[in-house]
């Protein structure tokens, strides 16, 4: 046997099958001018596994804060209300007959950038004084609101006699 071409193997299959340019009543699906159309698509791919839906988290509702507890400057210590009158003469002018702590921060606050030595390039000599007073006053109402929370009459008289101490 001689070793035949791929040329001479493919036209032997194609002369066994029907010629190119014959024509049959359904058609020739090799002639170039027939009727078929051919249409490939790919196979369809695999879908990803559908993942759970879980429904979507309810919103949490933040418990209301407690009513801020406010306090008459009569009701306090000396020492507070020497304070509370060193902070206004600082320019915390919001402080005034009743004061609540988050007031005294913000006072703090906004005093402490604008009297800052580094900040203003004032003397240290304001804004020390402004920290001292901040801290006395912070302490005692601190001290204040403890004893009122355990319900120590007796904490609390401490507290307004010593505010420091506390």
């Amino acid at each position: 046997m001689s070793a035949k071409s791929f040329r001479d193997i493919l036209s032997e299959i194609l002369e066994e099958e029907t010629p190119l340019h014959t024509t049959s009543s359904e058609g020739n699906s090799r002639h170039p001018e027939s009727n078929f159309s051919f249409s490939w698509s790919p196979p369809p791919m695999k879908s990803a596994p559908k993942r759970h839906s879980y429904p979507a988290p309810r919103p949490r509702k933040k418990p209301e804060p407690p009513p801020e507890r406010t306090w008459e400057i009569t009701a306090l210590s000396a020492v507070e209300q020497a304070s509370v009158l060193a902070l206004r003469r600082l320019g915390a002018s919001e402080l005034k007959e009743k004061i609540t702590q988050t007031a005294v921060k913000k006072a703090y606050r906004r005093l402490a950038r604008a009297l800052h030595p580094d900040v203003a390039g004032g003397g240290p000599e304001r804004f020390i004084a402004l920290q001292e007073a901040y801290q006395t006053l912070s302490e005692g109402l601190k001290a204040r609101l403890s004893a009122s929370a355990c319900g120590s009459e007796s904490a609390s008289a401490e507290a307004s006699r010593h505010p420091a101490a506390a």
